[in-house]
């Protein structure tokens, strides 16, 4: 039986079509396509979207960090308390320290706040092992034209995983790791009761993880 081989450019060209029907799509019935997976960290994806299409400029603070500034700074006692200004959590699960400088960095580059607020603790300088290729997110910030951007990091896994899983994040506020924000891009998590991991709360930290720098 004879094979067909096709061209690898022709390959190539299918798989661009392909991918840009299927952005095209999304985007046209669902509406909310999710930011694009320029990383494994869906909440940082969503949040660094988020922030895009905000605006970059005019911040006072910005809020980085793991789930500990995520999921417990107070929006409204932030902006009444620390400022007048523009404030924006930019924190996302499972950010480490290492990870948190080159996102100061970048976001000095590209945002300028006058200050950033950090809530943290031990494991947060747990030795990284996902890092979270920060280099990405400056041109994406900066750029006009997102839609290439899906192109370049165009990851049908991880649009199978929003749509069985991070979609219904955004609309839960029941859960851990949840995408749903509030208007500073704060978690508005009603977690109550026996639902509450302790754990999170009570970890012993495990001091031979820790990064020595």
């Amino acid at each position: 039986m004879r094979t067909i081989k096709l061209p690898l450019i022709l390959v190539l060209m299918l798989l661009a079509v392909f991918s840009i029907l299927s952005i095209v799509g999304w985007n046209l019935f669902d509406k909310k396509l999710p930011a694009p997976p320029i990383t494994n960290n869906p909440m940082l994806n969503e949040k660094v979207g988020l922030l895009k299409s905000r605006g970059l400029s005019g911040y006072q603070i910005i809020a980085i960090g793991s789930s500990m500034t995520a999921n417990n700074l107070d929006s409204a006692v932030i902006r009444e308390y620390f400022t007048n200004g523009r404030y924006f959590n930019m924190a996302a699960t499972n950010l480490k320290m290492q990870e948190l400088r080159k996102l100061c960095l970048c976001l000095i580059e590209t945002v300028s706040p006058e200050y950033f607020i950090i809530n943290s603790n031990l494991m947060d300088f747990y030795h990284d092992s996902a890092p979270i290729r920060i280099d990405s997110y400056k041109p994406y910030l900066v750029t006009q034209t997102p839609f290439v951007f899906y192109l370049k990091h165009w990851n049908p896994m991880y649009l199978l995983r929003f749509i069985n899983e991070y979609k219904y994040r955004r609309y839960s506020k029941s859960i851990y790791g949840s995408l749903a924000f509030d208007e500073n891009a704060g978690a508005l998590l009603e977690i109550y009761g026996q639902d509450i991991d302790s754990k999170r709360y009570n970890h012993f930290p495990e001091f031979d993880l820790l990064a020595d720098s």
